[in-house]
């Protein structure tokens, strides 16, 4: 897991304006102009206290080998030489926020993935990834009203260096 992409992509969920006015348009907090905190490591939800919503938390996912082109090196599709490696690592970024209103949530769940993605497209190179894209989201579409998660899995490609700089 490359740290610069973890700390890149932490620093844009909490920094990027346009970013930022999508969640206040989204209304997940206490206040109209809440926007979500970003605590690294997954914790267990239901740990978290009030005054940790609305959050993102950020948590490694797991990494391969891998090509930084569409085609693929080799038949594994990986690309290595003597003097690098191209790396694919997952990072899990889980929204958690408390919604009482049920139709107001469903209109909240609509609007992160898009956010998240206009958010990768504006940024596609975060930290020393030369490409960080969305692939994914698991919706708990519910279960723990009225708190709600949606957790978005990202995909980051970088090269890491024998001889790093």
């Amino acid at each position: 897991m490359s740290a610069a992409v973890f700390a890149a992509l932490a620093e844009a969920l909490k920094s990027d304006s346009e970013f930022i006015a999508d969640m206040q348009a989204l209304a997940l907090g206490r206040t109209p102009t809440a926007v979500p905190k970003v605590l690294e490591g997954n914790r267990r939800f239901d740990q978290l206290g009030q005054e940790h919503y609305p959050c993102w938390l950020i948590e490694p996912g797991d990494s391969q080998g891998a090509s930084a082109s569409n085609d693929g090196g080799d038949l594994n599709g990986l690309v290595l030489n003597s003097t690098q490696q191209d790396w694919l690592d997952e990072i899990d970024i889980s929204l958690v926020w408390h919604q009482q209103d049920y139709p107001r949530a469903l209109t909240q769940r609509k609007g992160i993935v898009p956010a998240v993605v206009r958010l990768l497209l504006r940024n596609p190179g975060l930290g020393d990834a030369s490409l960080i894209y969305a692939v994914g989201v698991l919706n708990d579409r519910s279960y723990r009203h009225p708190t709600h998660v949606q957790t978005l899995t990202l995909r980051a490609h970088t090269t890491i260096d024998r001889d790093p700089d």
